[in-house]
């Protein structure tokens, strides 16, 4: 108990000997006010970067009595002047927000109440650029170096340095030299998207200081869309015009966006002005085909020129995504935006209805035939006559040669048509194809039958080009411009059915009598009117070489079961352009039956004399 005591005393000894100042915990006192200490225990100074550029900065002081205490900021050539906005001005926290220009001119030091304070930015890192703003982590290997002062200090002593979004980040790593700093494989630590970036330091004084430089949307990291086979659709057209882009592998999860940019080394950014408007994804349209439909930007100030074509995927309104159009040949796809008035056009159709069975129509169009296309300088003739291909359903043309911004090209086209299913360029009798290349161009057609006149007459008509310019000499020869193009006119055609497909309404009586002749149900017991209300009841007329007028009616058939479409498959059938002759009578208009309506063999209803029913019918 003695020797407890003793060790107790000694130690309240050794404490009462120290000055107060060593027990505070990293404070200073920096002036007074109304008689008290102002007191700063913690001060934070933050630069804010949009990307590498400085946008704002702030400084926050923590302590006691410090409301309204005098806070002066050395300024370059300056030297201590008032500075900022203090927007927070309370007994334990005071905080004062720059401007981008104040920012860049504050040197580090200030004084608060009586005290100069030197933060020591001096040798803090700084990034000042990066060799690309966007890695897609599924392409590895892959890297980002960014470049500017003093990284080899990142992530070493008291300097840390970190990346990601929200509260998820990973480690920068450390500069390999004083100003550059690579990042290898870089995946993201939380969601994907623009990634910050945040240098921090820390110093433990009188009082504490932090140092953060925050570089906000410093680069991007995304994942492959994985869309296979992406194939875009014109790709040539004129502000608002629509596109299509078709693959097998479109997700409704995703929320897809297209933009259009003049280049992909990331100069030109994803904005509002070069975004197309989305129309709509639709999925298994054809078969296993997907197809994404867009329309070209409309901003006044979007440019009508090339532009690469690049599908994102955003989400919280982040790009996660991204996959650049490509060609067959997997070079970078472009679409040419061009003026309204350089885009082709279909004038008239006629006839504008025709037999489903299929017809000649001519098209009136302008820019079909004839050649216009910006920046292509040629006589526009034709170099050979136009042949056809697959089976006369493609026309191919070939032009004089020509030049394309200032190199020799040759110039093709083919065109192909749909109105409801392809068409033939039809021939005259010489076998040349029948068109004009004038204003406007003029040019005839074969359409094909349709099966569906009766449900969905009107069709668009559907005109296809593809433009090929190749030039011929110098250090790019063999290189292709292609332009597709498409010019629709909605139900441009109708087509007129052939027959059409009954309704019925009613049929009364639903039961007919029929007499028992040796165990054959042969004969009406009474006679018997039928009557059928519907719709769509066809009644031909025609003159026959004889000048007999023929008037023929439509069958009627009965069956048992509903989903029976064979009109051999009957239980009573009414046939009144069929003539048959029994006990010396012919008679046109008969009635058949039979036993079961799989049977093959049929039966003429006759009456108790063994002679045919005649059928009256009446429509």
């Amino acid at each position: 108990m003695k020797k407890k005591l003793i060790l107790l005393l000694t130690v309240l000894t050794i404490l009462s000997g120290l000055p107060l100042q060593s027990l505070a915990s990293y404070a200073i006192v920096v002036g007074t006010n109304a008689g008290q200490d102002v007191v700063v225990s913690d001060i934070k100074y933050a630069i804010n970067h949009e990307v590498f550029q400085i946008s704002n900065g702030y400084i926050e002081i923590l302590g006691s009595n410090l409301r309204d205490v005098q806070v002066l900021f050395e300024r370059v050539g300056q030297g201590f002047v008032n500075m900022g906005t203090r927007t927070i001005n309370s007994p334990s926290f005071v905080k004062v927000n720059f401007t981008s220009l104040e920012t860049q001119s504050f040197t580090g030091r200030l004084r608060i109440g009586d005290m100069t304070i030197n933060l020591s930015t001096s040798n803090f890192p700084n990034i000042q650029s990066s060799n690309q703003q966007t890695i897609n982590k599924d392409m590895q290997p892959n890297s980002i170096v960014f470049s500017g002062n003093f990284l080899n200090t990142i992530n070493t002593g008291n300097i840390t340095g970190t990346y990601g979004s929200g509260l998820s980040t990973a480690s920068l790593g450390t500069g390999q030299t004083a100003t550059q700093l690579t990042l290898n494989n870089p995946i993201n630590p939380g969601p994907l998207g623009f990634q910050n970036i945040v240098l921090r330091k820390t110093v433990t004084a009188d009082p504490n200081i932090e140092i953060e430089y925050t570089y906000q949307n410093a680069f991007r990291i995304i994942e492959n869309m994985n869309l296979a086979d992406v194939r875009m659709f014109p790709n040539t057209g004129a502000k608002g015009d629509e596109v299509y882009f078709r693959a097998n592998n479109f997700s409704d999860t995703r929320n897809y966006q297209v933009y259009f940019l003049k280049a992909l080394d990331g100069s030109d950014k994803y904005t509002d002005v070069n975004r197309a408007q989305f129309v709509s994804l639709g999925l298994n349209v054809n078969g296993d085909e997907d197809v994404l439909t867009v329309r070209v930007p409309t901003h006044v100030t979007f440019e009508r020129r090339n532009y690469f074509v690049v599908i994102t995927d955003v989400q919280n309104g982040q790009v996660v995504a991204e996959q650049i159009v490509k060609r067959n040949d997997l070079t970078n796809d472009e679409f040419t935006v061009i003026q309204a008035d350089f885009k082709p056009s279909i004038v008239s159709i006629y006839p504008e209805k025709g037999p489903d069975t299929g017809g000649n129509v001519e098209i009136k169009g302008n820019y079909i035939l004839t050649l216009n296309i910006p920046d292509l300088n040629t006589t526009g003739a034709f170099k050979v006559p136009p042949v056809g291909e697959s089976n006369d359903e493609i026309l191919y043309l070939q032009y004089a040669d020509g030049s394309y911004k200032g190199e020799a090209v040759t110039i093709e086209r083919r065109i192909n048509i749909q109105i409801g299913r392809k068409v033939r360029f039809l021939r005259d009798t010489t076998n040349q194809f029948q068109l004009i290349k004038a204003t406007p161009d003029q040019f005839m057609v074969i359409t094909d039958s349709v099966t569906d006149a009766e449900t969905a007459p009107f069709k668009d008509v559907v005109i296809e080009m593809q433009t090929v310019l190749r030039i011929v000499a110098g250090p790019n020869a063999g290189k292709q411009y292609v332009f597709n193009q498409i010019i629709t006119r909605p139900n441009g055609y109708e087509f007129e059915p052939s027959t059409l497909t009954p309704v019925i309404d009613s049929i009364l009586p639903n039961m007919i009598q029929i007499e028992d002749t040796a165990s054959v149900y042969s004969r009406l017991k009474n006679e018997t009117l039928i009557s059928i209300k519907g719709d769509r009841f066809l009644v031909d007329r025609f003159v026959d070489e004889n000048g007999a007028v023929i008037t023929r009616k439509p069958s009627v058939l009965i069956k048992k079961n509903d989903n029976n479409t064979f009109n051999s498959r009957y239980q009573l059938a009414f046939f009144p352009n069929e003539e048959y002759t029994s006990g010396g009578v012919t008679v046109r208009g008969i009635i058949k039956y039979k036993l079961n309506e799989d049977d093959v063999a049929e039966f003429v209803l006759m009456d108790s004399e063994g002679r045919p029913v005649q059928l009256d019918m009446t429509v």
